[in-house]
């Protein structure tokens, strides 16, 4: 029962924060574009994301409204209420993914290390933060049960170690990229920011899921109470 409860709630309340986040992606694209007006030439190669981002979210939004008949803006009915978040939802991966490959495509492959850049990369990292903090006080990260707790904190492991690698790497590359030698001294520093980065991930989002999972039998225990008391 309580599982449950907890499966329908995490996406619900999921679904809902990710839509809040999309709509302050959409105001940062905003500024964004302000910015670029007044420092740019109006030249297609500087707003191509941007537009993108708004063309593709929207435009999937506005299609996925019309296909399913779900009001586009305000509605009273919670079931269309909760279709809207979802859609929303999904218009925030759209603007993360596309953004994370103008991160990619300015600084990997254009050697542009600038302003632009790092707002770029504030899409990426601002939304996807409140998010974090608001789903742990909701109680979204979860296990799953103990019996899952094992399996899901090797595959945290696992991928500590892979973004470890993952940042690690691209600061080699960088390095030679700038014509660094890679002697002895420097692959130990490596070893050793490699090592740091990858127990640190691994030790926050251990104790951020705890957290979580504490919040979430707060509010379940809340929910089956009020359930049992107007039986």
């Amino acid at each position: 029962m309580k599982y449950l409860l907890k499966d329908e709630r995490i996406k619900k309340k999921e679904n809902e924060i990710l839509a809040q986040m999309f709509l302050l992606i959409l105001v940062m694209i905003g500024i964004l574009l302000i910015l670029k007006l007044i420092f740019l030439e109006i030249t297609i190669k500087y707003y191509v994301f941007d537009i993108g981002a708004l063309l593709i979210s929207i435009g999937y939004l506005i299609l996925r409204s019309l296909i399913s008949g779900v009001p586009l803006l305000k509605t009273d009915d919670e079931y269309l209420k909760q279709l809207q978040s979802k859609y929303r939802a999904h218009c925030f991966y759209i603007c993360i993914h596309i953004y994370l490959a103008a991160v990619v495509v300015s600084v990997f492959l254009l050697d542009m290390v600038n302003f632009w850049s790092f707002y770029y990369s504030a899409i990426c990292i601002l939304p996807s933060y409140v998010y974090g903090k608001v789903a742990i006080k909701n109680g979204l990260f979860t296990f799953g049960g103990k019996k899952r707790e094992a399996r899901s904190l090797r595959n945290l492991k696992i991928n500590a170690l892979i973004g470890g690698l993952c940042f690690v790497g691209y600061n080699i590359i960088m390095e030679i990229y700038r014509g660094t030698i890679l002697d002895k001294h420097t692959l130990i520093g490596i070893a050793i920011v490699f090592l740091i980065y990858s127990g640190v991930s691994y030790f926050k989002i251990k104790h951020d899921i705890y957290m979580s999972e504490e919040y979430a039998e707060e509010q379940i225990s809340g929910m089956v109470y009020n359930d049992e008391n107007e039986v």
